[in-house]
């Protein structure tokens, strides 16, 4: 059994999870939570590790990251986002300083060692949302690779990965979330009732990467999959 932890990237309502193209053999349980950040994914961790369902856990994919730095971006594009989303900073206790984030991201990791499990670590991805700078997420990301290095782990650089398949980040196209939300509730609510046309979202917007800025279009979770496939 491989256990994935993360956010939405992993869940998939919103784009695809990279779940879908695991090998069967991996028994993959997806445990990603829409809106998670590395301080909620540490908290549920250690309900999981020693859940008797998930005993037979042996790896587990850790792929958290983007809200801690998503959710108070958002707070910046205007009233009613702030308005929105400055209760789930907080609420969700976003990791805004890097050396907050490394700590909770390493507390998470001696606890999987202190129970014999293995770990598979993956950089923050590529996001293709209008005003939402790389630098930070791969700031984080180094972070995590550097705390994967330390710690003896594998280390997938999906911002890489995606980069190398269609092109450097300053090429690729751009989508806005609005200054009110709406967009992003009506693409939920797209995606969830009409799953076969997250390809076609992807493409009609000119994204190469995601549906939405954000969330996987097929190549990138396919991209992903492909690397956990090979290590674990």
């Amino acid at each position: 059994m491989l256990l994935c932890l993360g956010d939405s990237l992993t869940f998939g309502s919103a784009g695809y999870s990279y779940i879908s193209f695991l090998r069967p053999d991996l028994k993959a349980v997806n445990k990603g939570v829409n809106g998670d950040t590395v301080c909620g994914a540490h908290k549920r961790l250690k309900r999981y590790i020693d859940s008797p369902k998930y005993r037979e856990a042996k790896a587990y994919v850790i792929f958290i990251g983007v809200n801690d730095i998503l959710k108070p971006f958002l707070c910046g594009l205007s009233p009613v986002w702030r308005l929105v989303m400055k209760p789930q900073v907080s609420i969700k206790k976003c990791r805004t300083d890097i050396l907050q984030f490394a700590a909770e991201y390493e507390a998470m990791l001696r606890l999987l060692e202190s129970r014999g499990k293995k770990a598979v670590l993956v950089g923050l991805p590529c996001l293709q949302i209008r005003g939402a700078e790389a630098g930070p997420y791969m700031e984080y990301s180094a972070a995590i690779k550097a705390l994967a290095e330390k710690h003896g782990l594998p280390f997938i650089d999906l911002f890489s990965l995606q980069t190398e398949a269609a092109g450097p980040p300053e090429s690729l196209g751009r989508h806005s979330w609005g200054r009110t939300g709406l967009l992003r509730v009506l693409d939920a609510a797209f995606m969830l009732l009409c799953p076969s046309s997250k390809d076609w979202l992807s493409k009609k917007r000119g994204l190469e990467l995601t549906v939405d800025g954000c969330h996987f279009n097929s190549l990138s979770a396919r991209l992903l999959a492909e690397a956990i496939n090979r290590l674990v």
